[in-house]
């Protein structure tokens, strides 16, 4: 019976109990952001290798390439923030942290550049701009924002925890 060919490229390891995001370069490049130690995994043609570990205490919940090529990571742990690779084999440097914020579920950019963060246990996106500056752009009464995409035009959608509400911004 014929059927689709699977191959598990990454085994079993035991400082990697989760993957949490996937993104993927144009080249064809795809990242993992894993936990509980925070390992930036690269897959490229079936190889795996890995390009940043963060600390021991830290989950990569969300990855995104940006338009430059750049990677960004989102974290969680005690504290949410953003970490920019700039290029393979350069040290993740933070653009983005903010009191309160322990959780950076969603990252997403928007056609001028700037960069979206979704975030919890307090319910904001904040949006981080190309200057490095950042603010808070959108608070609601849920205590997670876990997903967010970008229309391409001028919406963005959030997904919420613990209700469950899809919210469309403009």
């Amino acid at each position: 019976k014929l059927s689709r060919a699977i191959k598990v490229i990454q085994e079993q390891d035991a400082n990697i109990t989760i993957v949490n995001a996937l993104a993927q370069t144009a080249d064809g490049t795809v990242y993992a952001g894993t936990g509980p130690k925070g390992i930036l995994l690269a897959v490229k043609d079936s190889k795996v290798t890995t390009v940043a570990t963060l600390d021991n205490t830290v989950n990569i919940l969300s990855l995104l390439v940006d338009s430059k090529g750049r990677i960004l990571l989102g974290t969680g742990g005690e504290k949410g923030r953003v970490l920019r690779i700039d290029k393979v084999g350069d040290k993740p440097k933070e653009v983005f942290a903010e009191d309160g914020v322990q959780y950076v579920w969603a990252l997403t950019e928007t056609s001028d550049g700037s960069v979206y963060a979704a975030t919890g246990p307090n319910g904001q996106v904040f949006q981080i701009k190309a200057d490095g500056s950042h603010a808070e752009f959108y608070k609601c009464a849920e205590d997670n924002i876990t997903s967010m995409i970008y229309d391409g035009k001028n919406l963005l959608y959030l997904g919420t925890d613990p209700n469950g509400l899809v919210i469309r911004v403009d």
